[in-house]
């Protein structure tokens, strides 16, 4: 925790990403889930 500021930037993207569709995000990550299992 010596650098906020990197950790700030990666919180802000972080969630963006859940911000940019979620469902859609999740739902893809769990057809590659199943295609790799």
């Amino acid at each position: 925790m010596s650098s906020p500021s990197k950790f700030d930037t990666y919180f802000k993207t972080f969630n963006r990403f859940l911000d940019k569709g979620n469902e859609d995000r999740v739902s893809y990550e769990v057809s590659i889930y199943k295609k790799v299992i």
